[in-house]
């Protein structure tokens, strides 16, 4: 009987709190957001007592499996660098072209060090080598070192 007690007491003074801070705050999206609170913290009052009288652990309800971790680590990092890679591309063939540079072929190896996604390789089948070289270098900041050149004949 102590325990019904005490449960209708606190439904009874955090019912009454509530309705104070309800009262002062301000009509407005405010005012629904702390009636929306409220509610919660009201409800979860109310629900309270049944999950401590039953003991019922909700701790690994929200735990990720650790292999399910790494596929879902290995499944974005693949995703990651598939998209960086597309990216990379298309601002080199957009780029090439506002320069009349016709591109038969761009492949862009992207790799992964520390955290950081890092060019390695660039190859590039074009009309115009150095002046390629020269806009992949000077406009896009491109390692000069990673860039390999096929011209066409």
């Amino acid at each position: 009987m102590d325990f019904l007690k005490s449960w209708i007491l606190n439904i009874a003074i955090i019912s009454i709190i509530i309705s104070i801070i309800t009262s002062l705050v301000p009509t407005g999206n405010l005012e629904k957001i702390v009636k929306f609170a409220a509610s919660g913290l009201l409800l979860l009052c109310f629900i309270t007592p049944f999950f401590t009288n039953y003991n019922i652990d909700f701790s690994n309800a929200f735990k990720i499996d650790e292999t399910k971790k790494q596929i879902y680590e290995m499944d974005f990092d693949k995703t990651s660098l598939s998209y960086s890679k597309i990216e990379c591309e298309n601002l080199i063939r957009k780029k090439l072209s506002e320069n009349n540079i016709s591109t038969n072929k761009i492949d862009v190896v992207i790799t992964k060090k520390d955290e950081k996604l890092i060019i390695s390789r660039i190859n590039i089948k074009v009309s115009d080598t150095e002046k390629t070289k020269n806009i992949l270098i000077d406009e896009l900041l491109i390692n000069k070192d990673v860039i390999f050149i096929d011209g066409d004949e």
